[in-house]
């Protein structure tokens, strides 16, 4: 092993970087050389160790989907450096949002609006109604599947559907009911209605 200090960067064989990885020691992935950046069996290496490091894969990895969803695994930030194709792959976010709780996030505008996997996402994470569309969050389906995970997601939820009284009754069966006017705001006049 090397540092070449004209171009700040390690100077590793790749069986030497394997051999380090496998044993814990600290390398730094951005300081290595581009090649080795671009190699896939070193940035799997990298990513099992911490996802957050795809950031510093080539793109052409960034876009693998078994590289991107090996670093999400790990740790799901990672899916913010994975490439724009994968962010707008349906089967890839479909899986993406069953293992993140924050995927949708990094969904494209176009999944963000596909209500099969913004049901998927909310009924993983009911906060996950935060990222889905506007017209998603007026949805009566999703935001119900959303509230009755979480009942604080009733927050994201549309205008309207934020004063009806069934979707009232399901986020405040989820929610602490001192809690529950924070949430629902007039709730208790809602309710008290009928």
């Amino acid at each position: 092993m090397s540092y070449n200090s004209k171009s700040k960067k390690y100077e590793l064989k790749k069986s030497e970087l394997i051999t380090l990885i496998s044993k814990n020691i600290p390398i730094p992935f951005n300081d290595l050389s581009d090649e080795l950046r671009a190699d896939r069996e070193v940035v799997m290496a990298f990513v099992r160790l911490s996802g957050s490091l795809l950031e510093y894969a080539s793109a052409e990895l960034r876009a693998d989907k078994e590289v991107v969803m090996t670093a999400v695994e790990q740790n799901g930030l990672a899916l913010e450096f994975a490439s724009y194709g994968l962010r707008n792959d349906r089967e890839f976010m479909m899986k993406a949002v069953r293992r993140y709780r924050y995927a949708l996030d990094y969904a494209s505008d176009e999944l963000r609006n596909d209500k099969e996997i913004v049901m998927a996402a909310v009924k993983e994470y009911g906060y996950a109604l935060e990222f889905a569309s506007a017209e998603l969050r007026a949805d009566r389906e999703v935001v119900m599947a959303a509230v009755s995970k979480e009942g604080y997601a009733l927050y994201y939820a549309s205008e309207e559907l934020r004063t009806d009284k069934e979707v009232l009754l399901a986020a405040v069966a989820q929610t602490w009911w001192t809690e529950a006017k924070d949430v629902c705001g007039g709730v208790r006049v809602i309710l008290n209605r009928s």
